[in-house]
C-alpha cells in the first residue's frame, strides 16, 4: 500500500499550474472558477479548487453502469489517486463529504486497487448541484464485478465538497 502525504512544496506548484478566468458551463449554468472542493490533511494547510483548475489535471475517464442509471454512462474526472499523489498526501484513509453531510471513509488500498475518480462531468456535461454535482465518487463497477455491491455504491459519494486524508 502506497501512503498519501501533503508536501509543502507541492500546493503553490499545483496552485501555478492552474489557469484562471471566467469559464460557465451554459448548458447547466455551473460556474467552473467557484470553489468546489476543500482537501485537507494533517498538518498542513486546506486546498479549495475550482471545477476549471480540477480540469486542468489529467482526465480520467470510465463508463460504467450504476445501480441508479439504466445504462453505462461515461464519467470524467480526475483520479483519486492521481491528485492525492500529485498532491503528496499521505495517510491509510481518505474521508469523503458531501454538501447534505453524508461522509464516507474510503481505504487508501481500495483507491490504488481500483483508481475511483472523482467526476465532474457525466456524458459531456457538468453536474449542477441539483443533479449530484459538482462532483462525485464513482468507480469502475463494470470493469470490477466485485464492486456491485452496496458497501461500494455506499462509497460513490455525490456533491462532494471536502476530502480529508487521515
Amino acid at each position: 500500500m502506497t501512503p498519501f502525504s501533503f508536501s509543502p512544496l507541492s500546493a503553490p506548484v499545483l496552485l501555478a499550474l492552474f489557469s484562471t478566468g471566467c469559464a460557465y458551463a451554459a448548458d447547466l449554468n455551473v460556474d467552473l472558477n467557484k470553489p468546489a472542493l476543500v482537501i485537507s490533511a494533517k498538518a498542513t494547510k486546506p486546498m479549495t479548487f475550482s471545477l476549471q483548475q480540477l480540469s486542468t489535471l489529467p482526465i480520467r475517464r470510465i463508463t460504467t453502469s450504476t445501480q441508479w442509471h439504466h445504462a453505462p454512462q461515461q464519467w470524467e474526472g480526475v483520479s483519486i489517486k492521481a491528485l492525492l499523489g500529485k498532491l503528496g498526501a499521505t495517510g491509510t484513509s481518505v474521508y469523503v463529504a458531501a454538501l447534505n453531510d453524508y461522509a464516507i471513509d474510503i481505504t487508501v488500498a481500495d483507491i490504488i486497487k481500483y483508481d475511483p475518480i472523482l467526476a465532474y462531468k457525466v456524458d459531456g456535461h457538468y453536474m449542477p448541484v441539483r443533479d449530484k454535482g459538482p462532483l462525485v465518487v464513482i468507480y469502475p463497477y463494470d470493469e470490477y464485478p466485485a464492486l456491485n455491491v452496496q458497501f461500494y455504491y455506499n462509497q460513490a459519494v455525490w456533491q462532494v465538497n471536502h476530502i480529508t486524508v487521515r
